[in-house]
């Protein structure tokens, strides 16, 4: 027997970083499997085409599917007040039922030679991708409590009453049916979109490399410390995916390397080729944001979802060199493969 009913509305979850790459490729995979997604995103163009994505979605899905939804929030996930006012909307939307999961999702790429890297450089990767994802798991996590609370009063009931209660998400299980739920585990779920940076650090990424060694940490923690109250915490590392950020990294990392002493381009030079390559063997040869965005559904739908999922052949290839390589061969084995 199933807790929710036909009438009952679909689990929420917000994705950060939503207007391209991996976060759009969440969001719109999300909808089409039957949640209500909040999409954070930056800018009104954005919100636009995510809008876009939520009718396509509900079209795809036909009559007698699931009824999954877009709602873009304009938010910064640096500014304080903005995380404040899309928490108080999700919070109205979603009222009793709170938060089904949280994907943290949002970040950039500051490149450049740490020997010459401004502090402020520094300063912006860290707030951003380290921060700013604290600050949104934060705001969300009395939400994500209480979904996960009102789960567990109804299990209590139904074991009272001698009923097998669902463990879909309110809403998932009416709509799709019996036995065709795609969520098989608890409410509360918080999703780290880490990187393979995460693990090595490689030239003229060093302050990104930093980042996602600390989302590794956070990553962890939070599921240590979230555990005893049934919430589960994963952190997903890709490697190479074809998405924007790279473009955007390059043009970036050549305007920052403009306001460095020329000492910066003649010294990393040849770090500096290797980079620029890299950027177009990742569009010719990274994978597509969908294989990053099924992972991110499993970890939000897993009856016992996974601590970290790693997507891509280089992600399992670099996790298992890391773990059997003395450094200086792993060193070897970076500077070969960047060449």
């Amino acid at each position: 027997m199933h807790v929710a009913s036909e009438g009952d509305t679909p689990p929420a979850v917000l994705v950060t970083g939503a207007s391209t790459g991996i976060g759009r490729a969440v969001a719109g995979l999300l909808a089409r499997r039957g949640f209500e997604v909040f999409a954070g995103v930056r800018r009104e163009e954005s919100a636009a085409c995510l809008e876009q994505d939520g009718r396509e979605a509900r079209r795809a899905a036909g009559p007698d599917a699931a009824t999954g939804s877009i709602t873009p929030l304009l938010f910064d996930i640096t500014d304080a007040e903005g995380i404040a006012r899309a928490a108080a909307v999700i919070e109205e939307r979603t009222g009793t039922r709170g938060l089904h999961g949280v994907v943290n999702n949002a970040g950039m790429v500051v490149a450049g030679p740490m020997e010459f890297l401004p502090l402020e450089d520094l300063r912006l990767q860290l707030e951003v991708n380290v921060l700013g994802q604290v600050a949104v798991t934060q705001a969300m996590l009395p939400m994500l409590r209480r979904a996960r609370e009102l789960q567990v009063a109804a299990e209590g009931q139904h074991r009272a009453f001698g009923v097998r209660a669902s463990t879909a998400p309110a809403g998932v299980a009416g709509s799709l049916g019996a036995g065709r739920s795609p969520v098989r585990g608890s409410h509360g779920r918080v999703v780290f979109v880490g990187s393979i940076s995460g693990l090595v650090s490689s030239r003229l990424l060093g302050a990104y490399a930093a980042s996602k060694f600390a989302i590794e940490a956070l990553g962890d923690v939070y599921r240590l410390e979230l555990g005893p109250w049934g919430l589960q915490v994963s952190i997903v590392e890709p490697g190479r995916v074809r998405t924007p950020i790279w473009g955007k990294t390059k043009g970036a990392g050549e305007a920052r390397l403009s306001r460095m002493p020329e000492a910066a381009a003649e010294l990393y030079a040849a770090a500096i080729r290797s980079i620029s390559r890299g950027v177009t063997d990742v569009d010719a040869g990274g994978i597509a944001p969908d294989g990053v965005a099924r992972a991110v559904l499993h970890a939000l739908t897993a009856p016992r979802a996974r601590t970290r999922y790693r997507v891509g052949l280089d992600a399992h290839v670099v996790a298992v060199l890391t773990h059997f390589l003395p450094d200086r061969w792993m060193d070897r084995f970076l500077l070969l493969v960047s060449r």
